[in-house]
């Protein structure tokens, strides 16, 4: 009711999602925008660059997203 905790509470909450998650890195083919777009979707897009060889994108992703996403990038 008085909102004590609460920034305790959100800093654990915080911890907790980010040990669920990595940090990637990936360039795309452009022709894969399919998986540009379920980084989007999955996890949280740090940036993007787009460059010769595709777009690079740097993601916080699931464990098991980040690495289908790398399986399929090959």
């Amino acid at each position: 009711a008085t909102g004590e905790g609460v920034d305790d509470m959100l800093a654990a909450v915080g911890k907790r999602l980010a040990s669920r998650t990595t940090e990637v890195e990936f360039v795309v083919p452009y022709e894969r925008g399919d998986l540009v777009a379920a980084m989007h979707r999955r996890g949280e897009v740090l940036a993007t660059d787009h460059e010769a060889g595709g777009t690079r994108v740097r993601a916080r992703l699931p464990h098991a997203d980040a690495a289908a996403i790398e399986a399929q990038l090959g």
